[in-house]
């Protein structure tokens, strides 16, 4: 159908490893929304292990390397695992607060960071073409912590499964 997005892919390291089908899965539901998807072969780990251990230099390295590794002509940079994408969209802020990072570099990473989005907010914002699947099931849906408090997305991913034919939403209580 018709392209409505150019959207570059985050793999990860430990989520393409472990959940690489999870990735498969990504990119088959955006190119079904019209989006062409980009899944550069230089990316690499996001930092966060780094970074929360205290090696901010080496996280700065990987940071600038997935920046570099995806092209700038990119719609939204798309990520679908919620630590991930908190520190993707964090770099800016990361190499502020790191020593002897350049001016320059942080405005680099922030810009980049301003392009990430979880896939359920991009897609929401988009707007989904509707599934064609009956799924009759009663399901809940629970948040991810580094989705819902570090990037603050909470309602995109209920607006996605409230779209699904069949599918009765049950809210979990805390």
């Amino acid at each position: 159908g018709e392209r409505r997005a150019r959207v570059g892919l985050f793999t990860g390291c430990v989520g393409d490893a472990m959940f690489s089908g999870t990735n498969r899965a990504t990119a088959r539901v955006l190119q079904a929304n019209g989006c062409e998807v980009v899944v550069p072969r230089d990316q690499g780990c996001c930092g966060a292990i780094h970074y929360h251990s205290g090696s901010d230099g080496p996280a700065v390295d990987m940071a600038e390397a997935n920046r570099r590794a995806f092209p700038e002509d990119l719609d939204a940079v798309i990520v679908n695992v919620a630590g991930c994408g908190s520190m993707l969209k964090d770099y800016g802020h990361m190499a502020e607060e790191t020593p002897g990072v350049e001016p320059s570099q942080v405005a680099r990473l922030s810009g980049f960071s301003g392009q990430v989005r979880d896939v359920s907010e991009f897609l929401a914002d988009l707007g989904p073409r509707p599934p064609q699947g009956v799924v009759p099931w009663r399901a809940t849906y629970h948040d991810a912590c580094h989705l819902v408090h570090a990037q603050g997305v909470r309602q995109p991913p209920r607006e996605l499964l409230e779209l699904v034919p069949g599918l009765e939403l049950v809210p979990l209580p805390e």
